[in-house]
């Protein structure tokens, strides 16, 4: 038995996020195994990891080489292709107190009317310092 079917026959699926996803360049391509993960009983709200092209001292390696709201766009439209779509999302990791990335995702945010319950950030990941700085993202509405 699957370990999310083994988790959610014992404590049910309405406390959990399910598996925190890693987003980027490659995100969209992970989406077909969803339905092999999760079978017919998906969590109430997906956790996903997005950094992308904008993020300090990450954007530019091998796999960030999209902007972040391009990458929620792609993400969002691959979730609607395997019908997850309707889904809401906790971002569980993104730039650290980055004014770019909290604009774009405050403007994609909005323009696709994706709910998006709260996003946390984490500093770059040459320096593994909690983050403490919030001010650019308070600046949208986080």
């Amino acid at each position: 038995m699957p370990l999310w079917s083994q988790y959610t026959a014992r404590y049910g699926s309405s406390n959990t996020v399910g598996f925190s996803l890693g987003c980027a360049d490659d995100c969209t391509q992970k989406m077909p195994f969803f339905s092999q993960v999760y079978g017919g009983s998906l969590p109430p709200v997906f956790e996903l990891h997005m950094y992308a092209a904008d993020c300090p001292g990450i954007g530019g390696t091998y796999d960030h080489t999209i902007p972040i709201d391009t990458l929620f766009s792609n993400v969002l439209g691959a979730m609607n292709q395997y019908s997850m779509g309707g889904t809401g999302w906790i971002i569980g990791e993104t730039c650290n107190n980055d004014a770019t990335t909290a604009q774009k995702l405050h403007n994609v945010m909005v323009n696709t009317g994706h709910l998006v319950y709260f996003i946390q950030q984490w500093d770059s990941l040459t320096n593994q310092q909690v983050p403490v700085q919030y001010n650019n993202w308070h600046a949208y509405g986080f």
